[in-house]
């Protein structure tokens, strides 16, 4: 069966304007739904147009930093074109910094390769560490963990906001 040309071009026609109103309805969407993954809270409003104006929310869900990792990051991202009063530019610190907090690394549970790329630490300083949980036993809290032989102490305090001791 032969089609004609007409019929054929009123086709792609039909097909390209429902594709042309379907595109925009389906971004719209993701963005909607994309906003909703945000916790509630005083900063979020902030966050979804600060942030959401330059990359997708995703990024920043998908970061967890303490306070001071928070304000880093945002200022880095006020030197690329962020912009916000010092008063907004604080509430979206405060708010990531209180729905997306730094994961903590269990050094009970941790291999030397997690320690040194969750908690920053020396290849030397994470196998320590292992070395000392293994012929120990488990770390009870900071000051068991504070005693490894031969370990930066002052490294390590840096990142004791991250450490966990049980799951």
């Amino acid at each position: 069966m032969h089609v004609s040309k007409w019929k054929r071009i009123g086709y792609h026609e039909t097909y390209m304007n429902r594709a042309a109103l379907f595109i925009p309805f389906l971004a719209m969407s993701l963005a909607v739904a994309q906003a909703q993954d945000l916790p509630a809270g005083k900063g979020k409003e902030l966050v979804e147009n600060t942030c959401g104006s330059c990359h997708g929310l995703d990024v920043v869900v998908a970061q967890h930093a303490n306070r001071d990792g928070w304000a880093s990051i945002v200022d880095y991202m006020v030197s690329r074109g962020a912009t916000g009063t010092p008063a907004e530019i604080q509430t979206i610190v405060d708010y990531l910094a209180k729905n997306f907090p730094a994961v903590k690394t269990n050094v009970n549970k941790a291999s030397s390769a997690d320690l040194q790329s969750q908690l920053e630490l020396s290849a030397k300083d994470a196998e320590a560490i292992v070395k000392y949980r293994m012929d120990h036993g488990d770390f009870k809290d900071w000051d068991a963990l504070a005693k490894v032989p031969g370990i930066d102490a002052a490294k390590l305090t840096a990142k004791k906001d991250n450490i966990a001791f049980s799951d």
